[in-house]
Formats: C-alpha cells, sequence, structure tokens
C-alpha cells in the first residue's frame, strides 16, 4: 500500500483535541485509510456508550476500547490479569479516554501510552496497518523528524571534514544545537528568535559562526554576560550540565553555517526528540571511545519500566483522591517534587519520556483541582515540573522540551 506520510500525519494530528472516541475511532480509521464502510458497519452493531469494545477484524484489526479511566494502563493491566490478550486475536488494542490513547501491537509486543495531542509524533508505531515495516527507510517516510535528522547527519559530515581528531567535540556541538532548537521553540531561550540571530551576526563565509555559538553557550550557562556582545543579553539563562564544558572553536563552512539555519527553520514543534535520539546515538556509536556503551531505548520499552516503577503507583492514589482538592494539591506537590537520574550514559530519551509522563499527570491533576472553583486556580496550564529534577551521568543528554 502506498501512503503520504506527512498526510497520514497531518490527519493523526488534527485528532489531537477529539475527545469523543466514536469520532477519533472515525477519525483514525480513515487517517489510517480503512474505508469508511468499516466504521460504518461498527457503529451499526454498537450499542454506544463507554467500555464497549468495537473489533475490526482482519490483518489490520483493531480491538477498539473507550474508558474513562486516568489511567490507561491500569485498563491494559487487566486485560492482562484476566488473561484476555490471548482471547484477542486483533493486529492491535486501542484502548482511549477522552485525552490520552494507548496502543498495544501483538506481533513486537510493543506499548505505546501517550496523549492524543502527541499521537502523532509516533504514527511508525502504527505503520503495520498501512502494510510497511517499522523498520522500512523509504523515500515515503521521510517526516519532518527524518528531515531533521538526515540535515544533522549532514552537518555532522561537513564539520568532518574540517576538523579532523576532533569528533566528541562535534558530537557535543550537535547536541547542544538539538536542546537549542527545542528550547527555542518553547521560548525559553531567546525573545527574538535564535535563527534570526545566527542569521545576522554570523558571515555568510561561516568564519564566525563557532565564536557566536561559544558565545551563546556561554551566555546560557551563567547569568552574567560580561566580555559578551550586547546581543546577547537577550538570551536567556538556563541551568543545565549540558552546557558546563567549553567547545573549542571549531572551523565552518559557508555550507555548514546555512545548514543549521535549515536546521533552525524547521518546525521542531512538529519534530520528535525520539527520532533524533536515536540520530545522536548513531553519531556518536563507535566512534568516541569515551561514550561508545551508550545506548537508545524505545518510549515503549521506558513505559514498561516507570508504569510499574512509579507512574502507576501515582495514577492509583490520582483515582483516589481526585474528588478531594486537598488531597489533589498534595499529591500535585509530591508529583512536582520527583527527581529521575538516568545512569546509562545515553541519549536521554529515559528522561525525557519519564518527563513527559510526570507532566501529563500534573496537567491531570491541575484539571481536577480547577474543576473545584469556579475562579482561577493557582494551578495554571504550563509545564509544572522542573526539568532541572532530570538527571544524567553524562553531557551527552539533552532535557526534555518539545511538550505543546
Amino acid at each position: 500500500m502506498t501512503f503520504n506520510y506527512d498526510e497520514v500525519k497531518a490527519a493523526v494530528k488534527a485528532l489531537g483535541n477529539v475527545t469523543d472516541n466514536d469520532a477519533f475511532l472515525e477519525g483514525f480509521l480513515s487517517a489510517f485509510k480503512f474505508p469508511q464502510a468499516t466504521y460504518s458497519r461498527l457503529k451499526a452493531r454498537a450499542k454506544g456508550g463507554v467500555n464497549e469494545v468495537l473489533r475490526v477484524q482482519g490483518n489490520r484489526g483493531l480491538y477498539f476500547l473507550a474508558s474513562t479511566a486516568a489511567s490507561l494502563n491500569s485498563e491494559f493491566n487487566i486485560l492482562k490479569k484476566n488473561n484476555d490478550l490471548n482471547k484477542i486475536k486483533e493486529a492491535y488494542i486501542i484502548i482511549v479516554n477522552q485525552t490520552d490513547i494507548l496502543a498495544f501491537e501483538r506481533d513486537s509486543g510493543d506499548t505505546l501510552e501517550t496523549s492524543k495531542k502527541d499521537l502523532h509524533r509516533y504514527i511508525e508505531f502504527f505503520f503495520s496497518l498501512l502494510g510497511i515495516r517499522r523498520d522500512t527507510d523509504s523515500a515515503e517516510m521521510q517526516s519532518v523528524d527524518k528531515k531533521a535528522a538526515e540535515k544533522f547527519a549532514e552537518l555532522y559530515d561537513e564539520l568532518r571534514l574540517k576538523n579532523h581528531n576532533l569528533h566528541d567535540d562535534i558530537a557535543e556541538l550537535l547536541c547542544r544545537l538539538i536542546f537549542c532548537c527545542f528550547a527555542d521553540n518553547i521560548g525559553v531561550l531567546t525573545n527574538e528568535g535564535l535563527r534570526s540571530m545566527v542569521s545576522i551576526y554570523t558571515d555568510s563565509s561561516g568564519d564566525n559562526t563557532s565564536s557566536f555559538f561559544c558565545n551563546l553557550f556561554d551566555a546560557v550557562k551563567s547569568e552574567a554576560r560580561d566580555g559578551l556582545p550586547g546581543y546577547f543579553q537577550n538570551i536567556k539563562y538556563v541551568d543545565s550540565r549540558l552546557f558546563e564544558n567549553s567547545l573549542p572553536l571549531l572551523d565552518f563552512s559557508r555550507k555548514a553555517r546555512q545548514l543549521v539555519l535549515d536546521l533552525m527553520g524547521l518546525d521542531w514543534s512538529d519534530i520528535s526528540p525520539d527520532v533524533l535520539g536515536m540520530f545522536v546515538q548513531s553519531v556518536v556509536r563507535d566512534k568516541a571511545k569515551s561514550i561508545n556503551n551508550n545506548n537508545y531505548t524505545s518510549t515503549a520499552n521506558i513505559q514498561k519500566v516507570i508504569n510499574p516503577l512509579f507512574m502507576d503507583g501515582l495514577y492509583q492514589e490520582f483515582e483516589r483522591v481526585k474528588a478531594n482538592s486537598v488531597e489533589c494539591e498534595a499529591l500535585l506537590k509530591r508529583v512536582e517534587s520527583i527527581a529521575v537520574f538516568d545512569p546509562s550514559s545515553a541519549t536521554g530519551n529515559f528522561l525525557l519520556v519519564a518527563y513527559k509522563e510526570l507532566n501529563r499527570l500534573a496537567a491531570k491533576i491541575k484539571d481536577a483541582i480547577n474543576g473545584f472553583s469556579t475562579v482561577i486556580s493557582r494551578c495554571d496550564v504550563t509545564l509544572s515540573i522542573p526539568w532541572q529534577n532530570f538527571m544524567a551521568s553524562t553531557t551527552m543528554v539533552f532535557p526534555a522540551l518539545s511538550l505543546d
């Protein structure tokens, strides 16, 4: 089956705010090229209401369950405890509530749990519905994620041509650029836009591009801006280990500078850090002795760790207290104080997923608190978990700053 990657991703992204699960299922089936008749037949047999299972039979089968539970993982655990997984023959089990989705793929055994709003970042998880292997590298799959990864790979190669034996420094620079692109996208780095600054304050030849970034990193890691050009006064201070060490000046070509501008011109709100995590790992693997044991872990496998470790328990506590504003406040404070440490010297995806999941739970708790009063609550809708709570044993990590 041929398909247009960006078209499928856009269709799934349009479902991000769909709280009606009948409409969500219809849109999901349409996005993955099921005929309209499939949904019509399902609804003709359905009685309506939550906790009703709708089943699409065949090789592209779906077992679809709408739920009111705050933790979809708890619903999935019920299926596992009752040994119902062996009775379900469909390719995917999909459980949804108003805002979130959990999907289980039978063949791989992988589980994806995310918000409907973020689902478009993970459409590769459902590629078998389109008759495509997930590890396919065809032209059809040239998403903005892969375009960004390709640009970074091209930049890496270009910098290597002019900076021999500086692999570690180049890899470090790329990690910092990834961080800066994500951070600038959500407004925590500059006031005027980083791409604009690079375009204005670096020469098209590339001659002063490296010194610009060295100054930028100095501005990011320190609130004191003495000795820096005046235009760095608008750079926001970021307390991150990523910028602790100074980098040497690298030789930038005209092409390398343009690749940086191309990267900063991408829509970073639509780029998945998971894909770039794999990219960073592929760049450093077997080339830098100090970091050649890094590992990239998929989102699905990370969720298998953090759900039983702490997320399931937190969701159970939320179910218990969600009708009590005082206890919700106490639980929110507890969630916001949680710190996560990743000792693996990896690309940071473990911290990224943990950050997302804890912020998702915090948002649910805030919604419950705000529901107790008609006045404006102290609980706003911004990300509430300090990303400084997420630590790693290496500066290779970039914090999770991609949430909308």
